[in-house]
């Protein structure tokens, strides 16, 4: 599962691009500078705290997630040619990540 700590990074990251195309976009808009910088400031806010709700509740869902049995990850299999990236894959933990599945 993802640190709370990543989540907030990510929260973090995400709010401050969207606050500046809010605030553009309310700024184009209006006209007013300050009309803008309300505007974004305010659904930053809002939105920080919702972002970062949602990111924790999807770190509970194992949707999108392999799931790599104990036996699989055993010493025995980790070097085989023959599982290639899969091996590779999950060699660390119980869970990978897979972005096609």
């Amino acid at each position: 599962m993802e640190s709370h700590y990543r989540t907030a990074l990510k929260t973090i990251s995400w709010r401050t691009v969207a606050a500046f195309v809010t605030g553009g976009l309310a700024w184009a808009a209006t006209g007013s500078l300050g009309a803008g910088m309300a505007m974004g400031a305010t659904d930053t806010l809002v939105k920080l705290f919702l972002y970062y709700a949602h990111e924790r509740a999807w770190a509970r869902i194992d949707v999108g997630y392999d799931v790599v049995s104990r036996s699989e990850n055993s010493s025995s299999t980790a070097g085989s040619v023959s599982r290639g990236l899969d091996d590779a894959r999950s060699a660390s933990s119980l869970y990978s990540r897979n972005p096609l599945g």
